[in-house]
């Protein structure tokens, strides 16, 4: 029983994560990080509410940290293997691409 929850749990997580990072701004948010995020909100064109918004979402997930005081954001673990995947996805596709078209 304690498996089966285990296996739940990272599933219900490991997707919320894809949901979360796989959104075209947040994407974009963990390419330009390590940044600040006075200068994300510019980049992206954001206001303070919006860009936290984004940013709490992206933290949440594990795809992030922020240093709140010094106004920071960092990749974590997660975010370069997330980063890495799509990555790899891609390449795959444009191997795939003649016959998926």
């Amino acid at each position: 029983m304690e498996k089966e929850f285990i296996e739940k749990v990272t599933e219900r997580i490991t997707l919320n994560l894809f949901r979360v990072g796989c959104d075209k701004d947040n994407f974009r948010i963990l390419q330009a990080i390590p940044n600040d995020v006075k200068t994300l909100m510019k980049e992206f064109n954001l206001t303070k509410m919006p860009m936290n918004k984004r940013i709490n979402e992206l933290e949440k997930v594990g795809l992030l940290k922020r240093e709140r005081w010094k106004g920071s954001v960092e990749p974590t673990e997660l975010t370069t293997k997330f980063l890495d995947l799509i990555k790899d996805i891609k390449e795959k596709i444009k191997e795939e691409l003649p016959n998926l078209i």
